[in-house]
């Protein structure tokens, strides 16, 4: 059950630099990034007197970028382990 039942989320998928910007001039309340902020950017937030809230959710990731005609939806870590050895497609 939500708190606030009529909130609405709206994703958009853009890149980091973006992001912050976005952020900085108060058009994104939330982003996820692959950093943390820098020290202007952190000063920034001093200024107007507030804090940001920042979570580590991973240290690393792999993405696989496949073709649309691909119609594999479930790949195993032998699938993987293959794939890296060159063993498969």
């Amino acid at each position: 059950m939500s708190l606030n039942q009529g909130a609405v989320i709206t994703p958009t998928y853009t890149d980091e630099p973006t992001a912050f910007a976005d952020l900085l001039k108060d058009s994104a309340r939330v982003i996820m990034v692959s950093r943390d902020l820098n020290p202007s950017e952190k000063a920034y937030f001093d200024s107007i007197k507030i804090t940001p809230k920042t979570s580590l959710i991973a240290y690393d990731a792999v993405a696989f970028i496949v073709n649309q005609s691909n119609t594999d939806t479930n790949l195993t870590l032998g699938h993987l382990d293959r794939i890296f050895k060159g063993q498969g497609t």
